[in-house]
């Protein structure tokens, strides 16, 4: 069947503008300003907050480093550089990074923001690691340049985590040891190179963690926060007002695309398809006003919105029955974290105070593997800074649980991992509430209130030496 993705896009225009009119009035000099903000304007305001420095430090720099598991220790020592459209010199062309984090000769962050969809230029990222190893100001001469390559991160920020890195970047990331060597284009994964996101990454920390910790006489800085923030709910089409109308639409697009006769893979392509489509109409066509494209792009990003809802949608049972076990039943964590990519589905879990990049995760469900796999593994990630990993190393107590319960050590690129297998008897999407339940509290029960205990503890220990 053909969708015709125009016309329902023209409906929901007219849907959105009529609910836009019976909304309380809303003022936000962001939205006024220029209806949606470049990519380096965003990059600007990261850095900006980044740079952020007290009597302790640079506090929300380290704050966002553990909260994304990013293995970069800032030296106390060395003074911090930050730049925007950090200028390079390349091997054949000159250009400009996004931001650009360092330390001289002792890590390099590279920040590339794709937050608005802009295309990939042709081994962009690639030019960027190059243009950064030869840069006096980060990498003393003295110092090798494979040397160099493993001090340098990439942190690909998009507006929902579904670009990537061109394909000549990403084996280029590879070859030098910032992509691991299993990390595919489609899925770019690796030990310095972190895929990060406004939806599930930045929003959430500067809602989470930094908003509620600025202090009141930094009147500025609070109130540009709430400025901010109220803009990017906007921009990812999740602000309260807005929830009614859009469960409206959700359901209208549900009913149209007929998406209760597909297969969740047929599903998947079906409204994969529908955002690419947006993508290409992300920009209003001809001579418009200033209200009028601001209106579009706030469609735009209202109908992605929806579009990520209703691929998630067959995995709710799963979120839901996950979090009532160990919140609710177990009260083994105080609160689950989950994330779900909508190109692959990366299903992990962790307590609210565990950094992000220490989890349990349900590895790997691909597409087919949820529709017609049953070798299905649980495991356990440290992802975090070398420190914080040889800390979890030292303490053979919690190996010797993870053993006990099931679980193997293995090697996956710089991070420790636990991993058990749990096979089941059909594929996860199969399965009915009663089955997937009962499926899913088996498998959970190998997870002690002591081995959790024994987590949180080293994580005292860790906070405590301010490792």
């Amino acid at each position: 069947m053909r969708v015709n993705y125009l016309s329902f896009l023209d409906e929901f225009i007219n849907n959105y503008k009529a609910n836009q009119e019976r909304l309380p009035y809303n003022f936000n000099v962001f939205d006024e300003q220029c209806g949606h903000i470049v990519e380096n304007s965003h990059t600007n305001m990261l850095i900006k907050l980044l740079q952020y420095k007290n009597r302790y430090g640079y506090v929300f720099l380290e704050d966002f480093l553990a909260y994304l598991g990013i293995g970069i220790d800032i030296d106390s020592s060395l003074k911090v550089g930050f730049e925007r459209e950090a200028f390079y010199k390349g091997i054949e062309k000159n250009g400009r990074i996004d931001g650009l984090i360092y330390q001289k000769d002792h890590f390099a962050l590279i920040i590339e923001n794709k937050v608005n969809g802009a295309g990939n230029q042709k081994e962009q990222i690639k030019k960027y690691i190059e243009g950064v190893c030869q840069d006096d100001r980060i990498f003393s001469n003295c110092v090798h340049e494979q040397t160099q390559q493993q001090k340098v991160w990439v942190m690909f920020l998009t507006k929902d985590g579904f670009e990537n890195p061109d394909e000549e970047s990403h084996n280029y990331m590879k070859e030098v040891g910032i992509c691991g060597p299993d990390s595919t284009a489609e899925e770019p994964e690796g030990p310095r190179y972190v895929a990060v996101n406004y939806r599930d990454h930045i929003l959430p920390w500067l809602k989470g963690n930094i908003q509620p910790s600025v202090m009141q006489k930094e009147r500025s800085l609070n109130s540009g926060l709430i400025q901010y923030i109220d803009f990017l709910e906007g921009m990812l089409a999740i602000r309260a007002s807005d929830d009614k109308f859009m469960e409206q639409q959700r359901t209208l697009l549900k009913k149209q695309l007929m998406l209760d006769k597909m297969s969740f893979s047929q599903k998947n392509e079906c409204l994969k398809g529908f955002k690419s489509f947006l993508e290409d109409h992300s920009q209003p066509t001809g001579k418009t006003d200033m209200d009028k494209a601001i209106i579009h792009r706030q469609v735009i990003n209202a109908m992605n919105k929806i579009i990520e809802e209703l691929n998630e949608e067959p995995l709710a049972d799963v979120f839901d029955i996950t979090r009532h076990y160990f919140v609710e039943e177990k009260r083994l964590m105080k609160g689950c974290n989950f994330s779900h990519n909508f190109q692959y589905t990366f299903l992990y879990f962790r307590d609210n105070h565990w950094p992000k990049g220490i989890h349990f995760e349900w590895y790997k469900l691909g597409i087919k593997r949820l529709e017609s796999g049953n070798d299905y593994a649980l495991c356990f990630h440290v992802e975090s800074s070398p420190r914080v990993r040889e800390v979890f190393n030292e303490h053979k107590g919690l190996e010797r649980l993870f053993n006990e319960s099931g679980f193997y050590k293995e090697d996956r690129y710089s991070s420790i991992s636990f991993r058990k297998a749990v096979p089941s008897e059909g594929p996860i999407l199969s399965m009915n509430h009663e089955m997937l339940e009962l499926y899913l509290r088996d498998v959970y029960s190998c997870i002690s209130k002591e081995l959790i205990e024994e987590i949180n503890e080293i994580l005292k220990a860790i906070y405590a030496k301010n490792v």
